[in-house]
């Protein structure tokens, strides 16, 4: 049988890495800033329902890896660890006061679009993801962190195809 090659998705795990990354540490620190060491729970209030269940799922595992003798985070990484791209848009929006510009309309859209590739990455059909539909993922993530990180959206960037 075949090995079969998919380098549009693999180049979209990398996109979608360095964005989550990147996301993961400007949300904690942006809902630290404001709301201190009970920031996660701030945040799991104003995430809906859906949102809030999945971060309690993702505190449970990490938790249990670490029972087990996995992962060894800090509770600061392991807060950090669970904010992930199907949350970023609701840690963001109408939070103009935390995150000015990365809160506007554009970006909002922008990091909507993402977790929609993210979506497409995460359960990928028989063949690889399109060339096109990487590159405006490309193009999305690089405008959403060039907000906040110059060098993760060139990074992100230099994916393009």
């Amino acid at each position: 049988m075949p090995v079969m090659e998919f380098p549009q998705h693999e180049r979209l795990t990398r996109v979608l890495n360095i964005y989550r990354s990147a996301m993961r540490q400007h949300i904690a620190e942006g809902w630290k800033k404001r709301y201190g060491d009970s920031w996660l729970e701030k945040l799991k209030e104003a995430l809906p329902e859906n949102n809030q269940q999945e971060l309690e799922a993702s505190e449970r595992r990490l938790l249990s890896e670490r029972m087990d003798g996995g992962r060894q985070l800090s509770d600061d990484e392991m807060r950090q660890e669970l904010l992930d791209i199907p949350i970023f848009l609701g840690a963001v929006d109408n939070r103009r006061p935390i995150f000015g510009e990365l809160a506007s309309e554009d970006k909002t859209r922008m990091i909507w679009a993402i977790y929609q590739a993210r979506n497409l990455w995460a359960h990928p059909p028989v063949k690889d993801v399109p060339r096109r539909r990487v590159n405006q993922t490309v193009n999305d993530c690089a405008g959403v962190l060039a907000v906040f990180d110059e060098e993760a959206a060139r990074t992100v960037f230099s994916e393009i195809d």
